[in-house]
């Protein structure tokens, strides 16, 4: 499985302030080497409150600021599952940088926001980049039935004449 522009990222895109909630967390090994540790900081705006292991076979230690996952290892070009627990404080974009260990001493840092090559995991805390989506949805929606109207319309016409 190749992952060729990938970037540790969430399963949800989307949390609530002040709601305490698990996220899964998607950490590929996309740089052609193998991972044998996570490290993950915790943006100022979230209070962590535990962090666990999905992919078998890995143990994690976290503070209020960082998580670090070691202990397997991620083949190159295949990814892991990990989960943060906790709650967004303030309302906005939460960045998780990420930097992920290679055996043999490569670093991959993933440390921007969405849209970027080095983008680290992205969290919307009650604002969510998916409802921007779903207007521009509705108003493609609305589009495309006003052009089939109108060509309709027009069909109905040249029929007639």
């Amino acid at each position: 499985m190749s992952f060729a522009g990938a970037h540790p990222g969430a399963t949800a895109f989307s949390v609530k302030v002040g709601v305490t909630s698990q996220v899964l967390l998607l950490v590929p090994a996309d740089y052609g080497k193998p991972i044998d540790r996570i490290d993950i900081d915790v943006p100022a705006t979230y209070h962590l409150v535990g962090a666990g292991t999905v992919t078998q076979g890995w143990q994690v230690t976290h503070t209020g600021t960082a998580v670090s996952i070691f202990g397997g290892t991620v083949a190159a070009n295949d990814s892991a599952v990990f989960s943060i627990t906790g709650e967004a404080t303030a309302k906005g974009q939460l960045i998780f940088p990420v930097t992920t260990h290679s055996p043999d001493g490569t670093l991959m840092h993933y440390t921007g926001g969405p849209g970027t090559r080095d983008a680290g995991i992205v969290l919307y805390a009650n604002t969510s980049s998916s409802r921007s989506w779903t207007r521009y949805l509705i108003v493609i929606g609305i589009t495309v039935l006003a052009i089939l109207t109108v060509g309709l319309l027009v069909i109905r016409r040249r029929a007639r004449a």
